[in-house]
């Protein structure tokens, strides 16, 4: 069994008994696709192309591939871990770099070394029992994304952890005297100050209570991909805060309801205002309180039909992809609705960026799922590389390919899966970097 998997893991170099092209993914015309060079590669653009063998890891590498290219800072959130996942990813890399640069002239000795190591990391990475089956590119890249962040996060005492909620009903009774108030700034200061020392809480590891202490006990900078979220609920006929939370996110999963909506409309409805159902007198707002430097957007695309069947059924509406977005974020009051906007971005706006409320965010890739439902299927994804140039990553094959086909899923491996022009029936995960003014 082990020397099967390293021969597995290493594309199928050695013999074995196995039908290989049984396993390969089938396009929707019934043909096979083609597959690239055995074992691990680096494309021509220093792409970490993925692996090939029969166990279903196209998801695993979609989701490698955004972490390493789409998500720009991602390196330097390796650089500060030191978990087994971190190094696994990290030696991962490298070796696959190694094997690279080595090219077709690979003696033996160096190839079963390079087995040997992808025997070691890829458990680390993937348990043996998800190796076996259809996994959710989704949850494997939140995983992975949240050992992450846990590694990065202090570990907080009990004390700290008692100390952090007194102050946080503390502060929330001080609010609620302070909302009903005719002078707002009070309030905002207070939802400030809250919104900060959660951060540092539930992101950071540290329970600073004191704006003072604040700069000189903060050293460490949080994961590039974790923003942060408030939700406040108010009672309409008292004119008081009801509740007031801040949740940290890695990843944020937005619905899909009518074909042809852009990922800017999909992203405002996310962030809302509304009466919760069955309620007449609560109004609750939900608004992004801290911006990622990487913002990951997950489609809603399988649904669990209750009663119905126990597989989830996917969703093939259409979505327009927006190549730019742009985030109006006021830095003194960014819990009422006026100060948080969501757009698209135009040329225009980003050649005159001066205004430090807005924030553009540009899309640097996507992972695509190919199929009828979750259990079954193939994830491919298109990243950008430096400059311009995006390329699709479809395992162990990288191919370049062009903005506007990336947008409307027109690229080689998924052109088939397409039917409404202009838009993707099959984007799942989709990544955006912030710009520097």
């Amino acid at each position: 069994e082990e020397r099967q998997e390293l021969n597995l893991l290493n594309g199928g170099e050695e013999e074995n008994d196995l039908n290989q092209s049984q396993f390969m993914p089938v396009t929707r015309n019934g043909r096979r696709r083609p597959e690239g060079e055995n074992g691990f590669s680096l494309g021509p653009c220093g792409l970490y192309n993925g692996v090939r063998g029969h166990e279903n890891l196209c998801f695993m590498n979609s989701a490698i591939q955004l972490l390493f290219f789409a998500i720009k800072d991602f390196d330097k959130d390796l650089q500060m871990c030191s978990c087994a996942v971190a190094n696994a990813l990290t030696n991962f890399r490298v070796a696959c770099r190694e094997r690279a640069s080595l090219g077709k002239s690979i003696d033996k000795q160096a190839s079963s070394s390079f087995r040997d190591c992808m025997h070691r990391w890829i458990p680390l990475i993937l348990p043996s029992k998800e190796r076996q089956s259809q996994c959710d590119a989704h949850e494997f890249l939140e995983a992975i994304l949240q050992i992450i962040r846990e590694d990065l996060r202090s570990q907080i005492s009990k004390d700290e952890h008692g100390r952090m909620a007194n102050f946080c009903e503390e502060y929330f009774h001080r609010l609620e005297v302070v909302c009903s108030r005719p002078d707002p700034t009070e309030f905002a200061s207070m939802i400030k100050i809250l919104g900060e020392v959660k951060w540092d809480f539930d992101v950071l590891g540290m329970c600073v209570t004191s704006s003072r202490t604040r700069s000189s006990r903060l050293s460490s900078s949080p994961p590039s991909f974790v923003g942060q979220i408030l939700t406040h609920t108010w009672d309409l006929n008292k004119q008081t805060i009801k509740g007031c939370e801040f949740e940290p996110f890695n990843v944020l999963v937005a619905s899909l309801e009518a074909s042809g909506e852009s990922v800017v409309q999909l992203l405002r409805r996310y962030f809302h205002e509304d009466v919760p159902e069955g309620t007449t007198d609560i109004k609750r707002t939900t608004r992004m309180w801290r911006l990622p430097r990487s913002l990951i957007v997950s489609l809603r695309r399988f649904r669990f039909d209750k009663g119905i069947s126990s597989c989830a059924s996917k969703l093939e509406t259409a979505v327009k992809i927006s190549p730019l977005l742009r985030f109006h974020l006021s830095d003194e009051n960014r819990s009422s609705a006026e100060d948080f906007q969501i757009d698209e971005c135009d040329d225009e706006l980003l050649n005159h960026r001066e205004d430090t409320k807005c924030h553009i965010f540009e899309l640097t890739g996507i992972c695509y799922h190919l199929g009828g439902s979750l259990e079954a299927g193939h994830y491919v994804c298109a990243v950008k590389s430096s400059g311009d140039s995006w390329w699709e990553c479809n395992d162990n094959v990288c191919t370049p390919v062009g903005l506007v086909d990336v947008m409307s899923g027109t690229i080689p491996a998924v052109a088939a899966f397409e039917n409404v022009p202009g838009c993707s029936q099959t984007a799942y995960l989709l990544v955006y970097h912030q710009l520097e003014r």
